[in-house]
């Protein structure tokens, strides 16, 4: 059932109970013992959304215990990283009756041009290419720009390293001294022992981070190495299509022992950014920074206009005409109203 569509009036009313909810549950965080509360308050707590499958949501309380919760009708849908407050019930049920403002959001869009949050509230982005489904520069240059957008770090791991021979190994490290060059972090991982993840363990300490890539590119082989308490299923590349399967269904957030949280998202075989404006794009390329406001018109937008200094830097060499080639392959195919 399609969800029913609220007055001006309605969205008021809703928003000024939403904060009403979160101000009475910071005041029953800052009661003293022995202070009288009213029993609504008592029931209230702050939750940290863990996953959520379909009309419910896993929450989170501050004891860490884990609450099976649905949500207060009319109230967003909140994503996995949101911090809400939600009431308690029996049996660890709980009703979810306020959301937390975010820091930032994931933004998924389909191929119908239909953009979701998929994750909030996020430190950093780990980009997950592997040669087997097959490395795709275009896909992680995508990722870059969203964590640009969101304003968080991101960081490149080429997993199923131990898989590359030596000439593809050589293809790829040409590719990442591109981004290495631009600031980034990449770096190359494999599951078959402990020493293949290790790289990833202190960038992940006491961080917020996210798994992301297409599918197969082993994700949650990652997760079951970092930890190996959890043993998720995971799955092959298939053979007749060459691509991966999913095998993340959900948007899961894990604990890591060494401090920080990991959240596990579902593969993908395409990456949309039809929610960003040009400009937010334009910033997601890092090595364009120098170039930008030298273009002959205020309003470039870096195809074939006279005077265009980011295409003067790609014919000197300083831009890669690769990356050049993605920038205008993400304009073309993004939601661009200007």
């Amino acid at each position: 059932m399609a969800k029913r569509r609220l007055t001006q009036q309605q969205r008021r009313l809703i928003a000024r109970k939403q904060g009403e909810t979160r101000e009475r549950a910071q005041s029953a965080t800052n009661t003293q013992p022995g202070d009288d509360e009213t029993s609504d308050t008592q029931d209230e707590q702050n939750g940290l959304v863990i996953s959520h499958y379909g009309r419910y949501l896993d929450v989170e309380n501050e004891a860490g215990e884990l609450y099976r919760c649905t949500l207060r009708q009319n109230l967003e849908l909140p994503v996995c990283g949101d911090r809400v407050i939600f009431r308690t019930g029996e049996e660890k049920a709980g009703v979810v009756t306020a959301l937390m403002p975010r820091s930032n959001e994931l933004i998924r869009s389909s191929v119908h041009r239909r953009e979701k949050p998929a994750a909030a509230n996020i430190d950093q982005m780990l980009v997950i290419a592997a040669p087997p489904p097959q490395f795709s520069p275009g896909l992680i240059d995508r990722y870059l720009v969203a964590a640009q957008a969101m304003q968080v770090a991101a960081i490149i791991v080429v997993n199923k390293s131990d898989l590359l021979s030596d000439t593809e190994k050589a293809d790829v490290e040409q590719e990442l001294a591109v981004y290495r060059r631009i600031g980034y972090i990449a770096l190359y991982t494999h599951t078959r022992s402990e020493q293949g993840v290790s790289p990833l363990f202190s960038l992940m300490a006491d961080k917020n981070s996210i798994l992301v890539g297409s599918s197969g590119v082993g994700k949650t082989s990652l997760v079951n190495r970092l930890l190996p308490d959890l043993a998720l299923t995971t799955g092959e590349v298939s053979h007749a299509t060459g691509k991966g399967r999913h095998t993340t269904t959900a948007t899961t957030l894990y604990h890591l022992p060494h401090g920080g949280n990991l959240i596990d998202s579902p593969g993908v075989r395409e990456f949309a950014l039809w929610h960003l404006p040009l400009e937010s794009i334009v910033a997601g390329f890092l090595e364009f920074q120098p170039f930008l406001g030298q273009c002959q018109f205020n309003d470039c937008r870096h195809d074939q206009e006279p005077g265009c200094a980011l295409r003067a830097a790609v014919d000197q060499g300083e831009i890669t005409q690769r990356r050049f080639d993605s920038f205008h392959r993400i304009v073309n195919t993004s939601r661009i109203e200007q």
